[in-house]
Protein backbone atom coordinates (compact mmCIF):
# COMPACT_ATOMS: atom_id res chain seq x y z
CA UNK A 1 0.00 0.00 0.00
CA UNK A 2 1.29 3.48 -0.97
CA UNK A 3 1.66 6.01 1.41
CA UNK A 4 -1.68 8.18 2.91
CA UNK A 5 -1.35 11.11 4.20
CA UNK A 6 -3.80 12.02 7.51
CA UNK A 7 -5.58 15.20 6.62
CA UNK A 8 -8.49 17.11 8.39
CA UNK A 9 -10.49 16.58 6.22
CA UNK A 10 -11.25 15.11 2.42
CA UNK A 11 -13.00 17.88 0.28
CA UNK A 12 -13.81 17.90 -4.04
CA UNK A 13 -11.46 21.55 -4.00
CA UNK A 14 -9.18 20.26 -1.71
CA UNK A 15 -8.06 16.56 -2.63
CA UNK A 16 -9.03 15.86 -6.07
CA UNK A 17 -9.32 19.23 -7.10
CA UNK A 18 -11.06 19.58 -11.09
CA UNK A 19 -8.10 19.62 -13.38
CA UNK A 20 -7.80 22.62 -15.33
CA UNK A 21 -9.28 21.10 -18.45
CA UNK A 22 -13.16 20.39 -16.55
CA UNK A 23 -14.44 22.38 -18.92
CA UNK A 24 -13.48 21.04 -22.10
CA UNK A 25 -13.86 17.22 -21.68
CA UNK A 26 -14.45 14.53 -19.16
CA UNK A 27 -11.99 14.14 -16.07
CA UNK A 28 -12.03 12.15 -13.05
CA UNK A 29 -11.62 13.48 -9.84
CA UNK A 30 -11.40 11.68 -7.00
CA UNK A 31 -12.87 7.98 -5.78
CA UNK A 32 -13.98 8.07 -1.95
CA UNK A 33 -14.60 4.85 0.34
CA UNK A 34 -15.34 5.31 3.68
CA UNK A 35 -17.36 4.98 6.87
CA UNK A 36 -20.07 7.88 7.75
CA UNK A 37 -21.39 8.08 11.01
CA UNK A 38 -23.04 10.70 11.34
CA UNK A 39 -23.29 14.92 9.94
CA UNK A 40 -24.20 18.34 10.57
CA UNK A 41 -24.79 21.06 7.60
CA UNK A 42 -22.64 24.34 7.83
CA UNK A 43 -23.41 27.54 6.07
CA UNK A 44 -20.75 29.38 3.76
CA UNK A 45 -19.98 31.27 1.44
CA UNK A 46 -21.91 29.24 -1.19
CA UNK A 47 -24.56 27.99 0.65
CA UNK A 48 -25.43 24.87 3.12
CA UNK A 49 -23.40 21.86 3.03
CA UNK A 50 -22.77 18.70 4.74
CA UNK A 51 -19.76 17.78 7.35
CA UNK A 52 -20.05 13.67 7.68
CA UNK A 53 -17.89 12.64 10.52
CA UNK A 54 -16.33 8.82 10.26
CA UNK A 55 -13.19 7.22 8.39
CA UNK A 56 -13.12 7.78 4.88
CA UNK A 57 -10.36 7.10 2.52
CA UNK A 58 -9.75 9.05 -0.92
CA UNK A 59 -7.81 8.66 -4.26
CA UNK A 60 -7.01 11.26 -6.49
CA UNK A 61 -6.27 10.45 -10.17
CA UNK A 62 -2.78 10.83 -9.42
CA UNK A 63 -2.57 7.96 -7.01
CA UNK A 64 -2.09 10.03 -3.92
CA UNK A 65 -4.24 8.55 -1.46
CA UNK A 66 -5.79 10.45 2.04
CA UNK A 67 -7.19 9.25 5.27
CA UNK A 68 -9.73 12.04 7.37
CA UNK A 69 -12.57 11.91 10.20
CA UNK A 70 -14.35 14.70 7.68
CA UNK A 71 -15.71 14.64 4.55
CA UNK A 72 -17.22 17.53 2.76
CA UNK A 73 -18.83 16.75 -0.70
CA UNK A 74 -21.85 18.98 -2.84
CA UNK A 75 -25.42 18.72 -0.86
CA UNK A 76 -26.71 16.66 -4.28
CA UNK A 77 -24.09 13.91 -2.99
CA UNK A 78 -25.16 13.80 0.14
CA UNK A 79 -28.73 13.69 0.11
CA UNK A 80 -28.21 10.28 -1.43
CA UNK A 81 -26.92 8.77 1.41
CA UNK A 82 -28.73 11.24 4.13
CA UNK A 83 -31.98 9.28 4.62
CA UNK A 84 -29.96 5.98 5.64
CA UNK A 85 -28.20 8.57 8.31
CA UNK A 86 -31.20 10.45 9.62
CA UNK A 87 -33.10 7.14 10.32
CA UNK A 88 -30.52 5.79 12.62
CA UNK A 89 -27.92 3.57 10.31
CA UNK A 90 -24.40 3.98 11.81
CA UNK A 91 -21.51 3.38 9.94
CA UNK A 92 -22.82 3.10 6.80
CA UNK A 93 -20.62 2.27 3.16
CA UNK A 94 -20.52 4.61 0.83
CA UNK A 95 -18.01 4.65 -1.87
CA UNK A 96 -17.99 6.90 -5.18
CA UNK A 97 -16.29 7.83 -8.28
CA UNK A 98 -16.39 11.94 -8.95
CA UNK A 99 -15.59 12.97 -12.04
CA UNK A 100 -16.31 16.25 -14.53
CA UNK A 101 -17.84 16.72 -17.29
CA UNK A 102 -18.26 19.93 -19.38
CA UNK A 103 -21.84 22.11 -19.01
CA UNK A 104 -22.71 24.97 -19.41
CA UNK A 105 -25.07 25.53 -16.40
CA UNK A 106 -23.68 27.40 -13.19
CA UNK A 107 -20.75 29.24 -13.97
CA UNK A 108 -17.65 27.30 -13.31
CA UNK A 109 -17.41 25.15 -16.55
CA UNK A 110 -18.26 21.80 -15.74
CA UNK A 111 -20.53 19.55 -13.52
CA UNK A 112 -19.66 16.77 -10.99
CA UNK A 113 -20.50 13.33 -12.40
CA UNK A 114 -21.00 10.86 -9.33
CA UNK A 115 -21.03 7.12 -9.84
CA UNK A 116 -21.22 3.94 -6.94
CA UNK A 117 -17.66 2.06 -6.50
CA UNK A 118 -20.13 -0.94 -5.32
CA UNK A 119 -23.56 -2.22 -6.91
CA UNK A 120 -26.15 -2.03 -3.30
CA UNK A 121 -27.48 -5.67 -2.43
CA UNK A 122 -31.59 -5.23 -3.70
CA UNK A 123 -31.93 -7.12 -0.09
CA UNK A 124 -30.29 -4.62 1.85
CA UNK A 125 -31.54 -1.23 -0.40
CA UNK A 126 -35.32 -0.71 0.17
CA UNK A 127 -35.47 1.26 -3.39
CA UNK A 128 -34.09 -1.24 -5.35
CA UNK A 129 -36.05 -4.18 -3.30
CA UNK A 130 -38.99 -1.82 -4.44
CA UNK A 131 -38.36 -1.52 -7.80
CA UNK A 132 -37.60 -5.40 -8.22
CA UNK A 133 -40.86 -5.78 -6.84
CA UNK A 134 -42.40 -3.26 -9.64
CA UNK A 135 -39.84 -4.88 -12.02
CA UNK A 136 -38.66 -1.79 -13.01
CA UNK A 137 -34.92 -3.27 -12.98
CA UNK A 138 -35.39 -5.99 -15.66
CA UNK A 139 -34.73 -5.01 -19.33
CA UNK A 140 -37.58 -4.34 -21.21
CA UNK A 141 -38.66 -6.96 -23.32
CA UNK A 142 -38.65 -6.29 -26.90
CA UNK A 143 -41.66 -6.16 -29.19
CA UNK A 144 -43.23 -8.24 -31.43
CA UNK A 145 -42.48 -7.08 -34.97
CA UNK A 146 -45.72 -6.45 -36.96
CA UNK A 147 -46.37 -8.77 -39.83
Amino acid sequence: MSNISIERKITLQTFGKPSAKAKEEPAPVMEIVGLADSYKIETGSYGDYPVIFGDFLARSPQGEQARAGKLIVPMFIFDHFRTALDGGVTRLEIGFRVSTRPSVKGNVGYEYVVEPLFAAKPEEDPLLKLASRAKLLEAPKAKAKAE
